[in-house]
């Protein structure tokens, strides 16, 4: 499903210039030895795309002068950032056999891509990706090659993916790995984000419980680590039972949204 960025962008470019070269005045090269790659393109749509052909393009450069690119980075990299400046579709391969980590891995690259070439829109729509990626696959946030990706590749999270998928984490709350406990004791940010994204979720998960006899209120957090953990009004815990049972009265709390349970 496309963004709004995506179609808008999708609505404004003819593919068909993209795919033959037609009046293009520019040629950008990438990749080297039987990866070469050449494509001829249009500086009108890579200078309103991005910030770094703008600039580039702009400057009286060798690039300008001759109307010639070369681009260093991982070539399946680049052909996802001029796809989708060209197409508004995000897009990459990735073999039959690639994990759900490839996956992330290879968007977490695109949002780098994206970051070097300062393609606003896509940085936005591939975070998105990522997001909805991580959501389906929470287990990722344990991967440590996703989270070297993650933290020691990006040179800017302005869509804070790393926080995200340090939520993630907390959130499906796994036993935590040696190798993982390794690269966070190696990597300040992880563990700041990580520990922080712990404290955050165990102060706004929860619901609501009520208790029907007195009315007494409180919101409990809940988590698949530990189903009955301290809520965010600091209520004081004394025994197990104080989660389920009312402190004031002995009632039994529950959910506010399932209405008053009737006495048998």
């Amino acid at each position: 499903m496309n963004t709004s960025q995506e179609q808008r962008l999708n609505m404004q470019i003819d593919p068909a210039y993209y795919r033959s070269g037609e009046h293009s005045d520019i040629v950008v090269c990438y990749g080297s030895g039987a990866d070469a790659r050449e494509r001829l393109l249009h500086k009108i749509v890579l200078c309103s795309q991005s910030e770094f052909f703008k600039l580039m393009l702009a400057a009286p450069m060798k690039e300008s002068r001759e109307s010639v690119v070369h681009l260093h980075e991982d070539p399946e990299l680049v052909d996802s950032a001029l796809d989708f400046m060209y197409l508004g579709a995000l897009t990459y391969e990735l073999p039959d056999h690639a994990s759900p980590a490839d996956a992330a891995i290879r968007i977490l690259g695109i949002y780098e891509i994206a970051n070097q070439y300062m393609i606003d829109a896509l940085l936005n729509a591939t975070a998105i990706r990522f997001s909805d990626h991580l959501k389906h696959n929470p287990s990722l946030s344990a991967n440590v090659a996703v989270l070297r990706t993650a933290y020691l590749d990006l040179t800017r999270d302005t869509h804070d993916l790393r926080k995200l998928i340090a939520r993630a984490y907390n959130i499906w709350a796994p036993s935590i790995s040696l190798e993982m406990e390794e690269f966070l004791l190696e990597n300040k940010d992880a563990i700041a984000d990580y520990f922080f994204e712990m404290a955050h979720e165990r102060l706004e998960l929860g619901s609501r419980r009520v208790c029907w006899h007195c009315n007494y209120q409180v919101n409990v957090c809940v988590t698949p680590a530990d189903l009955t953990v301290e809520n965010r009004y600091n209520t004081p815990v004394r025994n197990s039972d104080f989660l389920k049972l009312c402190p004031s009265c002995g009632n039994p709390l529950q959910l506010k949204t399932l209405g008053p349970m009737l006495d048998d």
